[in-house]
């Protein structure tokens, strides 16, 4: 049934994320994947099914623009995660 709360619950969104300079080392190393996601889901939920620190993220863009982590991912997304700049 169009509408039904169980259909649209298991519906999911896949989104690329690209995790720049050290954020990758939180992952297996690896730089790049595509997650899966049910609908609805968060950029910072992503994150914290990754293992990746939230503190750690200095921000994100996706199409060119700012994407903060309390915004919903959108099915084929492309994310880039950019880290925390520290020194001296």
């Amino acid at each position: 049934m169009k509408g039904d709360l169980r259909e649209d619950s298991m519906k999911s969104v896949k989104v690329r994320m690209v995790l720049r300079g050290g954020l990758a080392a939180y992952v297996s190393g690896k730089s790049e994947y595509t997650v899966e996601a049910p609908c609805g889901a968060r950029l910072r939920d992503l994150l914290m099914s990754l293992g990746v620190p939230l503190h750690e993220v200095m921000g994100a863009a996706s199409g060119g623009r700012i994407k903060r982590l309390d915004e919903e991912v959108l099915d084929g997304e492309s994310l880039e995660l950019f880290p925390v700049i520290s020194g001296g």
